[in-house]
This record gives C-alpha cells, sequence and structure tokens, in this order.
C-alpha cells in the first residue's frame, strides 16, 4: 500500500466557511503525510462503533521533533488537535514539508486544516 496524502483544507481567510470530510488511510501502517505551511489543527474521527483506536503524530526531524505523541481515540469520537508544527514538520529528506500521522485502524478518520 501507500501512504496516503491528506488534501489540506484551506481556512486561512477571516470569516470563511470550509467544509471538511476526514480521510481514511489506504493502509493503518502506512498512515497520512500532509504538507503543510504554518499553523494548522488536525481533525480526528474514530467511526468504529465499539473500539478505541490509538492515532500517533510523528515528530519530524526539525530539533523539536522529540517524541511523537500518542492518543487513544474513544469509538464514535472527534477531536481536534493543534500540533506545534515546528515539532511534526520534516525541514530535510523526502517528507520534507510535510506531517505524518499513523492511525491504530483505518477507522480512524484524519483531516487537517491550514489557519
Amino acid at each position: 500500500m501507500a501512504v496516503k496524502a491528506l488534501t489540506v483544507a484551506n481556512a486561512k481567510p477571516f470569516n470563511t466557511y470550509v467544509a471538511v470530510t476526514p480521510e481514511a488511510a489506504t493502509a493503518a501502517s502506512d498512515g497520512f503525510e500532509a504538507s503543510v505551511d504554518g499553523d494548522i489543527i488536525i481533525l480526528i474521527n474514530n467511526t468504529s462503533a465499539d473500539t478505541n483506536y490509538d492515532i500517533t503524530m510523528k515528530y519530524g526531524n526539525a530539533m523539536q521533533g522529540i517524541a511523537d505523541d500518542l492518543l487513544e481515540i474513544a469509538f464514535g469520537t472527534e477531536y481536534v488537535y493543534k500540533p506545534d508544527t515546528g515539532k511534526m514538520k520534516s525541514l530535510s529528506g523526502t517528507n520534507k514539508g510535510k506531517i505524518k500521522i499513523i492511525p491504530e485502524n483505518i477507522a480512524v478518520k484524519v483531516k487537517v486544516i491550514e489557519l
């Protein structure tokens, strides 16, 4: 399988409504990646009807990228996560300018929104 490239929703303009639909990974182990520039929030939705799943926000290769963030997402719930993009974004290499997110299961859907 391959890493799912997320379409980033642009909510930068003031007083703008943006439709967002969380996306599923192609394969949970491959996860998601998104090209970001600036502040973002991440919408996380566990669509499972009966199982909690973890999601891992991978750290990038900048100085702030020390440890991954792990969160258990209760089934049937949505979360909003505001990451420090300096921690998550890769500054060099194959993933330059991107963040990486790994769900435990494809029931966990994600949408990245630039602010």
